[in-house]
């Protein structure tokens, strides 16, 4: 899939779905694999800036979300509202929701004390997940040594961004941490 960014005046924005809308071309692209006809099947608009200077303040469209390349590569994540921050150098800006279902188990030595704790410390994790919607702990079990959880993000991750987090809540909460990753 390629991306294209469409920059226009201001005032024309109003007139942006309509150009889209008709735009049906096929142009040839030369990457590293070659040639390729592609063919513009559904153009939209997902993203919408107002530039002034070296500020912009953009939103995503509804349906889509911020690229994780805006959330990790800059101070703050602005999940799903508008950002005031100069982000219009990313490509691409917002991409579409997906649903990416987690669940897991955290497995201790010794049994868990402190249910809001674990719970507390598996949420102030999982929310460093660009889509972060929310996190369940739905129960414990074998002796309070294992506590069952579930969590909800709205965009396609990379498997090591995941891993960094696992590993580093695995030595916060000095247990194992098993996951199973659904998406769509």
């Amino acid at each position: 899939m390629y991306i294209a960014e469409l920059m226009v005046e201001n005032n024309v924005i109003l007139e942006a779905v309509t150009v889209l809308s008709n735009l049906n071309t096929t142009i040839r692209v030369t990457d590293k694999n070659g040639l390729h006809t592609v063919t513009t099947q559904q153009p939209e608009l997902v993203a919408e800036c107002l530039i002034v200077g070296n500020l912009s303040t953009c939103k995503c469209s509804p349906g889509y979300i911020w690229s994780n390349d805006v959330c990790y590569n800059t101070t703050t994540c602005c999940s799903e509202t508008s950002c005031n921050k100069n982000v219009t150098h990313f490509t691409p800006l917002c991409i579409p929701k997906a649903q990416v279902h987690i669940n897991g188990s955290v497995v201790l030595s010794t049994p868990i004390l402190d249910s809001v704790e674990i719970s507390n410390q598996l949420l102030n994790a999982f929310k460093q997940l660009n889509g972060f919607e929310h996190l369940n702990v739905t129960g414990q079990r074998e002796d309070n040594t294992i506590a069952d959880f579930e969590a909800d993000v709205s965009v396609f991750f990379e498997t090591s961004r995941l891993q960094t987090l696992l590993d580093q809540l695995e030595s916060d909460i000095r247990g194992e941490i098993l996951v199973d990753i659904f998406g769509q």
